[in-house]
């Protein structure tokens, strides 16, 4: 009876160490797990920190639905396009011309882009047609004396040069085409080089009135 009592402990003993060596490997490898977690966890972390290092960040591109951003940039140059836009107007200029079968003014319309009609642009475009006509015209200068356009010529060039009927046509043209056309302006005087005017053919006072429009009130 005594062996059999014995016989039972040591089977109980036997079996008491194999459960606890049963939980020692169970909790061995419950802390391999944890260590290898922990690990990749680390790993885990330090690759999304190195991702971060070397990831490019573009800067944010610009708004340009924005007012400020679309239309800020050229709003000025629109304003000023515009402004210009309603300060340059096209006109139908009435001015005169040489016939040149003849040799008499002849009427003819001009279409011209300007902000404003002044003696020279007249006088820049009487030449134009004149040309047009086969005759070639410089003009020393194109002044204004109170209500008056004078307008200077050369010594030796045209229509000094012209014989009568033609140097005549060519003051008349020049003449008419400002008078129609200035309403600030009724009177046109002629000189030479700023002296008075002396051809062959005519000699005005230095403030003689070649023409006078006495439809209008002068100043």
């Amino acid at each position: 009876m005594e062996n059999r009592i014995r016989g039972i402990t040591a089977l109980l003993l036997v079996w008491t160490l194999l459960i606890g060596a049963g939980c020692g490997n169970t909790a061995g490898r419950g802390n391999e797990s944890t260590e290898t977690g922990g690990t990749t966890q680390a790993v885990t972390e330090a690759a999304t920190d190195a991702g971060k290092d070397n990831l490019t960040v573009l800067p944010p591109e610009p708004d340009t639905g924005s007012e400020s951003g679309s239309q800020g940039g050229d709003s000025t140059g629109t304003g000023e396009t515009e402004t210009t836009a309603e300060m340059v107007k096209v006109y139908t200029l009435p001015i005169y011309t040489l016939n040149v079968e003849t040799l008499e003014p002849e009427a003819v319309s001009v279409l011209i882009q300007a902000t404003e009609i002044t003696p020279e642009l007249i006088v820049d475009k009487v030449i134009e047609t004149l040309e047009d006509q086969g005759y070639t015209i410089e003009v020393e200068s194109v002044t204004t004396q109170e209500d008056a356009v004078v307008v200077s010529f050369y010594k030796d060039q045209p229509p000094v040069t012209f014989g009568s009927s033609a140097e005549g046509a060519v003051l008349d043209v020049f003449a008419q085409s400002l008078v129609d056309n200035l309403e600030d302006y009724s009177k046109v005087i002629y000189r030479m080089e700023g002296e008075a005017y002396a051809s062959g053919h005519f000699e005005f006072g230095i403030n003689q009135v070649y023409l006078e429009d006495t439809r209008r009130n002068t100043k």
